[in-house]
């Protein structure tokens, strides 16, 4: 019934590990959304690359994604999953700031549009994020079932339906939600429609940068600095196993 519904979200919002990665998962979901409206044009306006060269974003993507899966049970296992959590999501955020940045201050060491370490730095970025995005869905993931181990200790109730149900469509809701402010932000900086390259005004790709680069970025490392208020390791998830084992007849 719709009231049993609403008690078992009571119930899980009653959890403060679920809330810690919940709210800092959601924030970060959302101002990455916000980010994907700027990011098409990013390539094409601020980084002045080919649409032939963008191509090679996909190919990339596709070889990241086979070593991403290997990654993840040698990183968790190596370390912890919050620390694996914070640690990728930190990297998603810093890398492309750290290249946007130094477009934006116009360092004279970094090389300028039409250099071919461009898209050589373009593309290990994407390589790195790709990477990064897929360690960060898995340990989040994984994190959730723990929390779900924690709710049956606490409750005796099994919640996992609740609890990955609740993520999920916030989730989506989070990422349409970002995408309408994303969509009202490039209006606010005037970016124009159907845009050819090279006929955008300086300021406003510069203003691009920015709020793809680090004007959203802070809202995002906010959301991980969330994280740290998830208290389930390692060793506090194997003694609630114990506990659950000894407890199950």
């Amino acid at each position: 019934s719709p009231s049993a519904v609403l008690a078992d979200m009571r119930d899980v919002f009653r959890d403060r590990d679920f809330v810690a990665i919940f709210a800092g998962f959601l924030l970060w979901y959302l101002f990455s959304f916000v980010e994907a409206a700027g990011a098409p044009y990013m390539g094409l306006h601020f980084w002045g690359l080919k649409t032939e060269q963008l191509v090679y974003t996909s190919i990339v993507g596709l070889l990241a994604l086979p070593l991403s899966f290997l990654l993840v049970p040698f990183i968790t296992r190596k370390f912890d999953k919050k620390t694996t959590l914070i640690g990728a999501a930190l990297g998603y955020i810093i890398l492309p700031n750290v290249l946007i940045c130094q477009r934006l201050l116009d360092v004279p060491w970094y090389p300028e549009n039409g250099s071919p370490w461009v898209l050589i730095n373009y593309l290990i970025v994407v390589f790195i994020n790709v990477c990064n995005a897929t360690i960060i869905t898995a340990t989040y993931s994984s994190m959730c079932a723990d929390v779900a181990d924690a709710h049956e200790l606490r409750t005796g109730k099994r919640r996992e339906g609740a609890i990955y149900s609740t993520q999920a469509f916030a989730g989506k809701a989070a990422g349409a939600v970002g995408l309408i402010i994303g969509g009202a932000v490039l209006d606010f900086i005037e970016f124009p429609t159907n845009a050819l390259q090279g006929a955008v005004p300086a300021d406003v790709i510069w203003s691009l940068g920015l709020f793809v680069g680090p004007a959203t970025s802070i809202f995002s490392v906010l959301g991980v600095l969330l994280f740290l208020r998830y208290q389930i390791d390692k060793t506090r998830h194997q003694q609630i196993i114990r506990e659950l084992e000894a407890r199950r007849p």
